[in-house]
């Protein structure tokens, strides 16, 4: 009876709502929904590895392989750009971002990373190549670029170049807690993505130790799209909640300290 009560309990939180759902087809590549950055203070990059040549040596100077696909999006999550990079039979390969979208003047987007050549032992064990590489980012000309590695397999690509969205919805709204304390000694920018294929509404609230609200901010991320927000620096310590039907919205945060830069998920 317990066990019956427990399931009843959780059922609006779990019934058919999956971090991410699976893709409709076998030879689906699948990618995170990477943020990027660039203006005169923020630079971007992504390490691009040969992911079939991990898996098999022999594809590393496969002449049918051609190459990485990279789009690139708004903020809107509208497709600016799409680029095909070779691999050149090499393992690893560093991607300026500002590079694929020349002559736009956005400040900040996604992109994904999509590898159309998939070695046949992925598809064969019900698997599916997917991208969850580091995106690096320069703050005011650093010497040092900071690493962030993929979240989830946001996006499925589909023989013919179709795009999936595959984040999961939540029936309930649901609380992301940040696992960060935030205080006034650094500075603080917010990234959110939506990886579902709905318009969602996102809920961000600085709370004290006590529970008192200090700030709130109210944002609507279309399909594929992102948002960067910056927070206001609060004399006490706080912590971020975001609410959302996001299953989970798991934010970038990029903390600043004069010319120092730290990218983290929280």
């Amino acid at each position: 009876m317990r066990t019956f009560l427990e399931k009843v309990r959780l059922a609006p939180w779990l019934y058919k709502q999956p971090l991410t759902r699976v893709p409709r087809d076998i030879n689906a590549a699948v990618s995170d929904l990477f943020i990027w950055r660039n203006n005169s203070e923020w630079k971007s990059r992504f390490d691009l590895i040969n992911l079939s040549a991990l898996i098999n040596a022999d594809l590393s100077h496969n002449e049918a392989n051609p190459g990485v696909e990279i789009r690139v999006m708004d903020k809107e999550g509208q497709l600016l750009g799409t680029s095909i990079v070779p691999l050149d039979g090499g393992y690893n390969k560093v991607i300026n971002i500002a590079d694929l979208i020349s002559g736009h003047q956005d400040e900040y987007g996604t992109f994904c990373v999509i590898h159309p050549f998939i070695p046949a032992v992925v598809s064969e064990t019900g698997s599916f190549l997917a991208e969850r590489g580091y995106a690096s980012f320069q703050y005011r000309q650093s010497r040092l670029w900071s690493y962030m590695h993929g979240n989830l397999d946001a996006v499925a690509a589909y023989p013919g170049g179709t795009l999936e969205l595959l984040g999961g919805s939540s029936i309930l709204r649901r609380r992301y807690n940040l696992q960060h304390q935030i205080t006034n000694a650094s500075s603080y920018d917010i990234g959110l993505t939506n990886p579902s294929g709905r318009r969602r509404k996102l809920l961000l609230k600085l709370l004290d130790e006590d529970g008192t609200e200090h700030y709130t901010a109210e944002l609507e991320l279309p399909p594929g799209g992102c948002e960067i927000t910056r927070l206001p620096e609060l004399e006490m310590p706080v912590r971020l909640v975001v609410t959302s039907k996001l299953v989970m919205a798991r934010p970038i945060v990029f903390r600043m300290k004069g010319g120092l830069l730290d990218v983290f998920h929280g």
